[in-house]
């Protein structure tokens, strides 16, 4: 997506997907590397107000950031072009959040033979839970075979979607509380959701696995 900085045209890639400087911020959720992404505009405003030498023109940049949290901004004129990178110091990626056409969701409980998968296209909001006889609705995920009720898992425990090239998740306001890699979520608040995490439905862990299909 293209973008203006004091004039000049600016684009955001992110693993060969061209993004917005909110959405990048937005799918990697890292404050190390939002203060490295901050800093790196502040490089793009000094090399973006450098016009040709010849023309006038100010160059287009083009930001791109890899998996491992490098940074690069490519400054393009109409007769060169150079590369520079950040010094910002960052983080690598953890587990990347991006989640497009193409990918599926495995969700994997503890001990359990059959993992859940779903693809993209069918996720508009999986509802996690455990089914009820005397309640007619079924979760999309009903975890009644790996010990729910004994291991504090709600009927409409938390539910999965996906938001701005991301895939979310949120307790729906259950009785023992969701955990996301130890961390307690509150209810109603939406987290990103990224390959390799541990989701915690009361005591039931679901171990969380983007695929390529």
């Amino acid at each position: 997506m293209r973008e203006k900085l004091m004039g000049c045209e600016i684009y955001f890639d992110f693993e060969g997907h061209e993004v917005s400087y909110k959405k990048l911020k937005l799918m990697v959720d890292d404050p190390v590397i939002h203060a490295a992404l901050d800093h790196l505009m502040e490089i793009a405003e000094e090399l973006g107000t450098a016009p040709c030498p010849v023309h006038g023109k100010l160059p287009t940049l083009t930001v791109s950031v890899g998996k491992s949290g490098s940074i690069n901004i490519k400054t393009r004129t109409c007769c060169d072009e150079q590369e520079r990178s950040t010094s910002a110091v960052m983080s690598p990626f953890r587990q990347t959040a991006y989640f497009t056409p193409g990918l599926r969701l495995m969700l994997v409980p503890e001990h359990a033979s059959r993992p859940f998968i779903f693809d993209a296209e069918q996720i508009e909001r999986i509802i996690i839970g455990r089914s009820d006889p005397d309640v007619d609705t079924v979760p999309d995920v009903d975890l009644c075979e790996h010990r729910a009720i004994e291991r504090g898992v709600s009927r409409r425990h938390a539910s999965i979607f996906w938001h701005r090239g991301a895939l979310h998740i949120m307790d729906e306001g259950s009785s023992n509380g969701t955990r996301l890699n130890g961390e307690r979520l509150e209810p109603n608040e939406p987290a990103i959701l990224r390959d390799g995490d541990e989701i915690m439905l009361g005591l039931l862990p679901i171990q969380v696995m983007l695929i390529d299909d």
